[in-house]
This record gives structure tokens, C-alpha cells and sequence, in this order.
């Protein structure tokens, strides 16, 4: 998980965790969990389309998170599924709206973003810093699992960790929400729950 999550091995020197952070803030931004975020913006550097199993394997999800996902980013007219040409595979493919969502994430992406995630979007059209974003999400959900948490929790704990928070101070959870996208009450939530499991 240290190497998902630690340092990049780009120019910028952002960690995959300060860019996960900053793809949590855009997608909270645009209005969607940071997982549907993740699915557009990795369907678009595609090419727009993708095999389902392989979205699977790129994201480190489970099948029932990436369903979860396509269903609501085709309920919202960005993706459409189709079989593939041996009919044993799914194809997902950004529709016109996908699209669109796409440019709208890329811009409050950048908007949102620090100076060294703004130098980063601007350097390479953002790939470097998104497959950033994609390993430290693998590594997130990996800690999810093991330690069965929920994922807020496991970015709220990583946040926590990596800026050194005191995770006992009542401005910690702010921290977290400005760091991480997450609303603060729900930081101060997931700080209280993993202090109860004695994870903090």
C-alpha cells in the first residue's frame, strides 16, 4: 500500500494520495462520487471505451462497486454497456454526455487543484496525475477491505496520516474535509468511528 499511495515518480513529486485528494475534491465539485469520477476519466483516456473486466482490474474495485457505478453513470446518460464481440465481455463506452462530464471534471479538476496539481494537469493533460489517482484509489480500497472500513473512513484516515493531523482536535475533521472533499461533518464521523474500532 506504501507504494500506491506514496510518493509519484513524475517531475511534480505529488503523492498518488494528494492526487486521489484532489480527484475526491473535483468530483465532490461536479457532484459525484470520486469511484464515478474515476470510471469517466479512465473511459476517456480510453479512448472512450473499455471492457468491463478491465475497468475492474485498472480501478482495483469489486464487481458490485463497478456495477454500482455504471448504473449510475448510465441512469445519468454519460455510459452505455454493450456485449462484446464474443458476447462473454461488457463494453462500456462514454456517451456524449460522458463526454461533456468529462471536460466538466478537467476544469474544476484544474480549478480546484493546488499549484503543483495545476502544473501537472497542464504538463500532460492530466494522465500522469490520474494514474496517480487510480493507484492510490487500488491501495484505498485494498485498505478498505482489509480493515473493513468504509472508504470514507480509509481516505479520512490516510488524510489524517499523512498530514500528520491530531485527529483528537475538534479542527481536524476541517482539515480533512479541505484536504480530502470530504463534507465535515462526515470527516467528523468517520474520525469517531475509526477512534471507536482504535484505528486512530
Amino acid at each position: 500500500m506504501t507504494t500506491a499511495l506514496g510518493r509519484g515518480s513524475g517531475q511534480d513529486g505529488l503523492t498518488g494520495l494528494e492526487s486521489l485528494c484532489a480527484l475526491e475534491r473535483a468530483a465532490r465539485g461536479a457532484g459525484m462520487p470520486a469511484i464515478d469520477a474515476l470510471v469517466l476519466l479512465l473511459l476517456e483516456r480510453g479512448n472512450g471505451a473499455m471492457e468491463r473486466g478491465k475497468l475492474i482490474a485498472e480501478l482495483g474495485l469489486d464487481s458490485v462497486s463497478c456495477t454500482r457505478s455504471l448504473n449510475r453513470l448510465e441512469e445519468g446518460g454519460c455510459v452505455f454497456r454493450s456485449c462484446g464481440v464474443d458476447r462473454r465481455t461488457l463494453v462500456v463506452e462514454l456517451l456524449d454526455g460522458g463526454w461533456d462530464v468529462c471536460e466538466d471534471l478537467s476544469a474544476v479538476f484544474a480549478d480546484g487543484a493546488d499549484e503543483d496539481v495545476a502544473i501537472s494537469i497542464e504538463a500532460n493533460g492530466g494522465h500522469r496525475l490520474l494514474s496517480e489517482a487510480i493507484l492510490a484509489s487500488r491501495g484505498l480500497s485494498r485498505m478498505q477491505r482489509d480493515l473493513r472500513i468504509t472508504r470514507t473512513q480509509a481516505l479520512a484516515l490516510l488524510v489524517a496520516q499523512r498530514w500528520g493531523l491530531n485527529t483528537r482536535a475538534a479542527s481536524s475533521a476541517t482539515r480533512i474535509a479541505e484536504l480530502s472533499g470530504i463534507p465535515r461533518t462526515t470527516a467528523r464521523s468517520a474520525l469517531r468511528a475509526l477512534q471507536k474500532r482504535g484505528l486512530l
